[in-house]
């Protein structure tokens, strides 16, 4: 902490009409852990848009009361990119999310295709929350003002049914980035997209490729350097 103001990052479900409001749950056992006093002033996010500065004014172990700071008030822009990527099995999945959802990203959309990797067992409910939480800390750590979603699995099939471009695929080849940032990242599970999901999504109006230099890169690994390559597009 230094000059009152706490170096953390906190989350809370607040709007710009809000003079008061509250910190609970995992947060505001979070904060105790600091040993927080009235008058400080901490950093936070709503995960819609909006960062801004507030002063605690009470403190008990169910909640911290905070007062808002008006003219710390910043509204940002809703991020546009959702990143389309072939379920992975295990923790390959939590890790992509650690990554990548430091980015300024609207959402990610996990979808099963002919080499997706799931357990037969899998239960899809528990780890999608896992996931979401992990956004969370990531809009913490990255000091965000939109949080990224995750969003419940589906089939390729059925995103595709409602894609709008332009879009943009992830493949290997030399380095041809496109111009334009896309509505739809998509990226294959291991062993990548088959011929015939390459070809539906190439079919599509406004869909681009992406390419990351000569040599395979791991499922986990790929959509935080292709998100990379696409923040130098202005």
């Amino acid at each position: 902490m230094k000059n009152n103001k706490f170096d953390s990052f906190f989350y809370s479900n607040f709007s710009k009409n809000d003079e008061k409001f509250q910190l609970e749950g995992e947060e505001s056992k979070h904060l105790l852990v600091f040993r927080p006093q009235p008058g400080q002033i901490l950093q936070i996010s709503n995960g819609c848009g909006l960062l801004a500065q507030a002063t605690i004014r009470n403190i008990n172990k169910q909640n911290i009361e905070l007062e808002l700071i008006p003219e710390s008030i910043q509204e940002f822009p809703p991020p546009s990119t959702t990143l389309v990527i072939g379920y992975l099995k295990g923790k390959d999945l939590e890790e992509v999310v650690e990554i990548c959802g430091q980015y300024s990203l609207k959402a990610i959309q996990p979808v099963f295709t002919e080499h997706s990797q799931h357990f037969s067992k899998t239960n899809f409910a528990r780890h999608l929350k896992r996931l979401q939480q992990k956004s969370r800390v990531c809009t913490k750590q990255a000091k965000k003002a939109w949080e990224t979603l995750i969003l419940a699995p589906m089939s390729l099939e059925e995103y595709l049914a409602n894609a709008e471009g332009p879009n943009c695929i992830l493949d290997w080849g030399s380095l041809k980035a496109p111009t334009t940032i896309p509505k739809s990242l998509f990226c294959g599970p291991e062993g990548g997209f088959s011929k015939d999901e390459i070809k539906k999504i190439s079919d599509m109006e406004q869909t681009s490729v992406l390419s990351l230099g000569e040599t395979r890169i791991r499922a986990k690994h790929a959509p935080a350097f292709a998100l990379g390559a696409l923040a130098q597009i202005r």
